[in-house]
């Protein structure tokens, strides 16, 4: 792609296109490594998630905890104005 030296951080701007392809190709490379790592530390968190809401229903505390009452205010405000929440 052509790109107009004068848009770039002044950083970039005395670097020949060559160079700049593989600046390009290096952040491409980090972006993507980032990228995976984010999805793979979200899967943990749901599996965390996931394990700790199954261990507080074999618990059978019902014990208030912040996620509960917020679910229940927001089921109770969706009733007043007749919403439906699955």
């Amino acid at each position: 792609e052509k790109i107009d030296k004068k848009e770039l951080p002044d950083s970039l701007k005395n670097k020949t296109t060559g160079e700049l392809k593989k600046i390009v190709e290096v952040k491409s490379k980090e972006r993507s490594s980032v990228n995976a790592e984010i999805i793979s530390l979200n899967k943990q968190r749901d599996a965390y998630i996931a394990a700790e809401k199954a261990k507080n229903a074999v618990n059978k505390n019902n014990a208030p905890t912040l996620e509960t009452e917020v679910e229940k205010i927001i089921k109770e405000q969706a009733k007043r104005y007749k919403m439906q929440i699955d």
